[in-house]
């Protein structure tokens, strides 16, 4: 899966995160709706819906850090080098769509992806992050770019 400017990397989330947030989540083009910051998880939510659901979804639940807390870290990486016994990784969940499905498609990644998470700049109620996050499925799931989120105390 590639962009005209980044691609999916497992091995090392470097690419160009400048432009704002493309990638493809499960195959299908993600195009960003709404961000969310609270204080278990950063969700990202795509514009299109099928059958009720987000045609994609994805959350990365950010353990020990709160949008509220003066002393937020302001870059995370990982790779699927990253030894989760030492460092703790952060839990990544993509939901897909399935049309004429009661329930949306999940999967959980505990580890085994690449993410570079930049927080760029925060205020009380938003925050505006830099991200390339590579998914280990086998359709290659990725995000890159830059984008807002709301922060819900």
């Amino acid at each position: 899966a590639t962009a005209a400017w980044g691609e999916w990397n497992i091995q090392e989330p470097d690419g160009d995160t400048s432009k704002p947030l493309t990638g493809e989540i499960w195959g299908k083009p993600f195009e960003l709706k709404e961000a969310v910051w609270n204080d278990v998880t950063l969700t990202l939510a795509s514009d299109k819906r099928v059958d009720g659901w987000p045609e994609s979804e994805v959350l990365i639940f950010m353990f020990d850090v709160n949008p509220g807390n003066a002393a937020v870290p302001t870059e995370w990486v990982f790779t699927s080098a990253t030894d989760s016994f030492e460092t703790p990784i952060p839990h990544v969940h993509m939901r897909f769509a399935k049309p004429g499905q009661q329930f949306s498609g999940a999967m959980a990644f505990t580890n085994e992806y690449a993410m570079r998470l930049k927080l760029v700049e925060k205020s009380d109620t938003q925050a505006q992050f830099e991200i390339h996050l590579s998914l280990p499925d086998y359709k290659k799931s990725y995000l890159i770019g830059q984008f807002v989120a709301q922060i819900q105390n």
